[in-house]
């Protein structure tokens, strides 16, 4: 039987660093390698969700990234960030759901 070798899995963090315009990587399990994330997972928050000014540095790039083909996605609270974006859910939004109350979208 002849079976086919998956794609590695590749995990990288991104944020925003003093005096950037878009966020710049962090962490990435392949170090050196080129390009940008293929599938963003937008992360929960322990806390709060996320402000409107505390997401505009990062909406732009994610609605680019979009218009480039990607797929966005989120877990949990991130939802709140995906929000901000304008994109429209391809499944349906669903925030952490003690939080549904608070949906600004």
């Amino acid at each position: 039987m002849n079976r086919q070798q998956a794609p590695s899995l590749r995990v990288s963090h991104w944020q925003m660093r003093d005096g950037e315009n878009i966020p710049v990587r962090v962490f990435d399990t392949a170090p050196g390698a080129e390009g940008t994330p293929d599938v963003p997972i937008l992360p929960p928050r322990l806390g709060a969700p996320t402000e409107a000014h505390e997401a505009a540095p990062f909406v732009e790039w994610l609605r680019e990234r979009h218009s480039a083909g990607t797929a966005l996605g989120s877990i949990c609270t991130g939802a709140f960030l995906l929000g901000e974006t304008g994109v429209p859910p391809a499944v349906g939004e669903t925030p952490e759901w003690s939080l549904s109350g608070e949906s600004r979208g």
